[in-house]
């Protein structure tokens, strides 16, 4: 056990030193997987702006919006043209590596079978969870936004919202855990198959 929290330790300051010095090129890889996402759940706006950037001097994923079809909403109708800008932290996209790799790579056995392929399947993991969360994420901000203002009875029945809100209250650390967690069950399936 002692061993295994050392091989943690020395994994997570691995990582962290990875994050710090590549966080942003990171995230921004993440952008065309982020914009498909949003662009899929929210058909009715284009996206015109997808960067980091600063808010309240904290670093954020900043995207903007513009309706490009007609919307109604709690019975009024929104036109064409009107933008919306949503923002989620920048450390939301890096919790998932920050989580998922230390446990990966601490995990007993990386250079056998079993944790080569468990270190495989955490990438595409890894991109799974980066997909569930900050774009699923901005598209519950933008629609947190428009029925605040013009529906709050629908903001409960929303699931892009509630998702939001599940995210942002440990969610995305359950997902980044539930991502180790299967790399490691699968290295160990794959390696006794």
């Amino acid at each position: 056990m002692r061993s295994l929290i050392l091989r943690l330790i020395a994994a997570y300051v691995v990582v962290v030193t990875g994050v710090l010095w590549g966080g942003d090129s990171y995230v921004r890889s993440m952008f065309p997987g982020y914009a498909a996402v949003i662009e899929r759940l929210l058909p009715e706006w284009r996206i015109t702006n997808l960067n980091l950037d600063r808010l309240n001097q904290e670093p954020v994923i900043r995207v903007t919006v513009r309706l490009v079809e007609a919307l109604a909403v709690g019975g009024q109708r929104l036109p064409p043209g009107g933008e919306i800008t949503a923002s989620t932290l920048k450390g939301h996209a890096l919790q998932h590596p920050l989580v998922l790799y230390p446990i990966v790579l601490a995990w007993p056995g990386l250079w056998r079978r079993a944790g080569l392929i468990r270190l495989g399947i955490s990438v595409p993991l890894l991109l799974a969870v980066e997909g569930l969360d900050v774009p699923l994420v901005l598209v519950g901000s933008v629609e947190d936004l428009v029925l605040a203002n013009l529906a709050p009875d629908q903001l409960n029945h929303s699931l892009s919202v509630r998702w939001m809100h599940t995210m942002n209250g440990g969610g995305r650390l359950a997902l980044a855990l539930a991502a180790a967690w299967a790399s490691i069950a699968f290295g160990r399936w794959a390696d006794v198959a």
